[in-house]
């Protein structure tokens, strides 16, 4: 997002933890500000004119408490949004994710921005609160607000417990990969493909003040994971084998998560 959005023009003040180093290199070099979400960042808030918010907490697999998803997915940024709202930052992209719409995915080939939330677990409970909170506080202080669930992002960066980087090491290394029978169908998105689809939602022209937009950032296409592993396994020339139904799915997981993007272009 760094990269694509300075190289777009824009100029990017960017939160980062104490110690956090980057998994990847960045070609830019945003300023950087060093702390917590909940810490006071108003004297830099009071710079800007829009408020991106891409953290999250107790993304799978990565392990969190129930607690520290309440904390840090919606406590803390939603006191940072009413610190934005105090320094007169009228503009927000909030990024959530698909998996807030957990059961409700089954009845739908292709899923509406308001279709309702069902989520099957705690981050993704945590994130349909924050959605629920900042919404209404878009309608009552009369906000420019967006929110856009990303469907499911790979890529260079990522966490190397998930799917993909999981996949790339074996394939790379020669050895033989063990997964599920690959029935779930996903609306796999490459990274640099949606964060060029979360920039162009910096352009608010389609929003009206106390109107928040729900937007679908996916490709519309539909794949299974077993189709899925079988492209990047034949793309990195896997010396291994694709071992499928050696995993079982987990529990409730919905069998296809692919967006509708009428509304999201």
């Amino acid at each position: 997002f760094i990269d694509i959005a300075m190289d777009r023009g824009y100029d990017l003040i960017c939160l980062r933890r104490e110690k956090s180093k980057p998994v990847i290199e960045f070609d830019k070099t945003p300023t950087w500000i060093t702390g917590q979400i909940d810490d006071d960042w108003q004297s830099y808030l009071n710079d800007c004119n829009i408020l991106v918010h891409l953290a999250a907490c107790g993304v799978s697999p990565q392990e969190a408490s129930r607690y520290e998803m309440l904390k840090w997915n919606v406590m803390a940024p939603y006191n940072l949004i009413l610190n934005a709202i105090k320094c007169g930052i009228r503009k927000f992209l909030i990024i959530g994710t698909y998996s807030e719409y957990g059961k409700t995915a089954n009845k739908y080939e292709f899923i509406p921005e308001d279709a309702a939330l069902t989520p099957t677990t705690s981050y993704a409970s945590t994130k349909s609160a924050f959605f629920q909170l900042v919404t209404a506080l878009a309608h009552e202080e009369k906000l420019n607000l967006k929110y856009a669930r990303l469907f499911s992002v790979y890529g260079d960066g990522q966490f190397d417990g998930n799917f993909w980087p999981m996949l790339k090491k074996a394939a790379v290394s020669g050895d033989d990969f063990r997964m599920t029978a690959g029935e779930q169908v996903r609306d796999f998105i490459e990274v640099s493909d949606a964060v060029n689809l979360l920039i162009d939602q910096l352009n608010f022209s389609d929003t009206t003040p106390g109107n928040p937009l729900v937007k679908n950032i996916g490709t519309g296409n539909a794949k299974s994971l077993k189709e899925f592993a079988e492209y990047w396994w034949d793309k990195w020339n896997a010396k291994g084998q694709l071992i499928f139904g050696s995993k079982s799915y987990r529990e409730n997981e919905p069998m296809r998560f692919v967006p509708d993007l009428t509304n999201s272009k």
